[in-house]
């Protein structure tokens, strides 16, 4: 009886940890599945000088404000205590890839980080060809409102600050003309 009881104890364990992570389920089909041809993206990278993280921000017709299973990358839902993170914050995710939709005329992506001590850290981004395709302004700030920082991320390639000048948390800001 014990055999049987741990078998189907290992069952469900098996079964739990091999489940999606999400609760978002796509039954529309195969059929609706986005371009991502059509999205415009970009990397930014944040490294603390030692660690770095690759995200990715961008903007497409079809995505939506929530976890989209085809646009969107999740990352874990939890960094251990004093490593060196990066992801965008939703109200119910961390993600590596976060794209909205481009039917809205404003967006933004907090971006949080964080490591071990008080550290300068390095955003840097390339744009590809398709960011002659954006209709608008996309700024790097330290907050929402009445920002401190605001740096053209069109014209400029990169930002450095130290981890307690900025809290950890910086936006990318996206206004459609």
């Amino acid at each position: 009886m014990k055999k049987y009881i741990y078998l189907l104890l290992s069952l469900c364990i098996i079964a739990a940890c091999s489940s999606s992570t999400s609760t978002h389920t796509d039954s529309s089909g195969e059929g609706n599945k986005p371009n991502i041809t059509d999205e415009i993206s970009n990397d930014i990278t944040i490294s603390d000088g030692t660690h770095s993280r690759m995200l990715t921000f961008g903007i497409h017709d079809q995505a939506t404000d929530s976890l989209d299973q085809v646009l969107d990358i999740e990352g874990p839902p939890f960094n251990p205590s004093g490593t060196f993170f990066a992801h965008f914050l939703t109200s119910d995710h961390k993600l590596f890839k976060d794209i909205k939709s481009s039917k809205i005329t404003k967006a933004h992506w907090p971006l949080a980080f964080s490591g071990q001590g008080k550290r300068d850290i390095e955003l840097s981004w390339d744009w590809d060809s398709k960011a002659g395709e954006l209709e608008g302004a996309i700024t790097l700030q330290d907050r929402l409102k009445d920002p401190k920082v605001v740096v053209d991320m069109l014209s400029e390639s990169s930002y450095s600050a130290q981890t307690d000048s900025i809290h950890g948390t910086l936006f990318i800001v996206y206004h459609k003309n």
